[in-house]
């Protein structure tokens, strides 16, 4: 499923870093 939505899955990977990070951005 990550493999077929790799843009998807990447972008909300980053998001949760970002989130994690205490910068969260919509």
């Amino acid at each position: 499923m990550a493999h077929a939505y790799a843009p998807y899955s990447r972008f909300r990977v980053g998001a949760a870093i970002e989130a994690a990070d205490g910068r969260v951005f919509v």
